[in-house]
């Protein structure tokens, strides 16, 4: 069995372990990603601001976070542009209960503090809706009868530039989902 090396040991407020084989054995070792700068903290910051207008459905604050020229892939590779996935969030079909950050592995800012990029995992959980007898009905159901919501994990790659001094998310990459109880996902070097 190969051994896979980590490249480099930096000090981060963020911990992510990678599992390393050694003669053999299994060895679970911090790898460290990005560096918290203030820079890198307004990355985090705004990606969380964007997150959370997501948890609430809020249309008018996800606009304001994407470009004009936005795009996106889904974990389906389909591709939305700024109305297309403004209008994918709104539906009725469906009522976001959370959509946390889990892990933030990597912030990058290119050399002329114009663009950006950020990969990080985040769980969301929604409750899905059918219409059924012109009513909307829950999908899933708890045992109490009370609207269940699925809750799956994804990793995120998002690409931000300044526009007018201000960050803005121009594509977001998002990957197949896994459930809960399935291994975390991993940054691996």
């Amino acid at each position: 069995m190969d051994n896979i090396a980590i490249t480099e040991k930096k000090e981060s407020n963020n911990k992510i372990f990678d599992n390393q084989i050694l003669e053999g054995k299994k060895i679970e070792k911090e790898v460290i990603n990005y560096i918290e700068t203030e820079e890198t903290k307004i990355i985090k910051e705004y990606i969380e601001s964007f997150n959370e207008s997501i948890s609430i459905f809020d249309i008018e604050k996800i606009k304001n976070h994407l470009c004009d020229d936005f795009y996106c892939v889904d974990q389906f590779g389909n591709l939305f542009s700024k109305k297309g996935y403004t209008f994918l969030l709104k539906n009725d079909k469906t009522k976001m209960v959370s959509n946390e950050i889990l892990d933030i592995f990597n912030i990058k800012i290119d050399a002329s503090k114009e663009s950006a990029y950020i990969l990080y995992s985040a769980k969301s959980s929604i409750i899905v809706y059918l219409k059924e007898n012109n009513v909307m009905k829950s999908l899933y159901k708890d045992s109490n009868d009370n609207d269940a919501p699925i809750s799956d994990i994804s990793c995120f790659t998002v690409n931000l530039k300044k526009i007018n001094n201000e960050w803005k998310i121009y594509n977001l990459h998002k990957s197949f989902s896994r459930n809960e109880d399935e291994p975390k996902p991993r940054f691996i070097l």
